[in-house]
C-alpha cells in the first residue's frame, strides 16, 4: 500500500464513521522520498533520498 492510498482510505473511513463519534487517523512514518512523481512538487532538498529509507534486517 502507498502512502497515498492509505491516506485515501483513512479519509474515506473518518467520512464514514464521523457520525459515530469515532476518528480515524493515519500515521506515515518518513519524508516524501525523491521520486520522478515527486519531481517538481516538494523541495528536492526536503526530499528523502531513497537510499535512506531502505534498511536490511
Amino acid at each position: 500500500m502507498t502512502k497515498a492510498s492509505g491516506e485515501a482510505f483513512v479519509a474515506a473511513l473518518a467520512n464514514s464513521l464521523r457520525s459515530t463519534g469515532v476518528t480515524a487517523n493515519v500515521l506515515l512514518p518518513g519524508g516524501a522520498v525523491a521520486t520522478r512523481m515527486a519531481k517538481g512538487v516538494a523541495d528536492p532538498e526536503a526530499l528523502l533520498q531513497p537510499e535512506r529509507g531502505s534498511c536490511l534486517f
